[in-house]
């Protein structure tokens, strides 16, 4: 009976070990699959916040983008305004040049002078040698400095292609429009 009796203690002793691996198995497999989670969750975590910084910057590099594209598109209107208004003051200068201010015989009595004699007494004034008293006023350059002067004084000598400032101070597309026009 005591072979029995040792044979059962075995048996528990045995039996109690391989409850007790099993349990410390079980621990272990729950710590893994805990841990697995936690790194899973984190890994999730980093990439909700990869994206949302992912969106913040296409965000602010499509504001930066819709921003550049207006101020480009407010740019070339204003020099596309400009080059209008400088082309169309060119034209009506160009008019006043080739129109004659007197009757169509273009022909004025003689005064005098002997340049550009027609002939008995006559002497042909060219329309385009008269200038205005006003037009003398817009071509000749104002003494000073560019800055003391007034926005139209300025405004007409940048249209007549005279320097303004001295100060360096041209965007791409102002130089592109000066360039077009110099080689036309």
């Amino acid at each position: 009976m005591k072979t029995r009796r040792r044979e059962d203690d075995e048996d528990v002793d045995t039996m109690m070990i391989m409850q007790r691996l099993e349990a410390e198995k079980r621990a272990r497999l729950q710590d893994e699959e805990r841990r697995r989670k936690q790194q899973l969750e984190e890994i999730r975590k980093r990439e909700a916040e990869e994206r949302a910084k992912q969106e913040e910057d296409r965000r602010w590099r499509d504001e930066a983008q819709r921003e550049s594209g207006e101020k480009r598109r407010q740019e070339e209107e204003y020099y596309t305004r400009l080059e209008a208004e400088r082309r169309r003051q060119h034209d009506v200068a160009e008019r006043k040049l080739l129109t004659p201010d007197d009757p169509p015989s273009g022909y004025n009595s003689y005064t005098g002078n002997s340049a550009g004699v027609v002939g008995s007494g006559e002497v042909y004034n060219d329309p385009r040698d008269k200038w205005t008293k006003t037009q003398e006023q817009e071509n000749s350059i104002p003494s000073g400095a560019p800055e003391s002067m007034t926005f139209k004084e300025r405004q007409r000598l940048f249209s007549q292609g005279k320097e303004v400032s001295n100060k360096v101070k041209a965007s791409r597309k102002l130089m592109e429009l000066e360039n077009e026009l110099n080689t036309k």
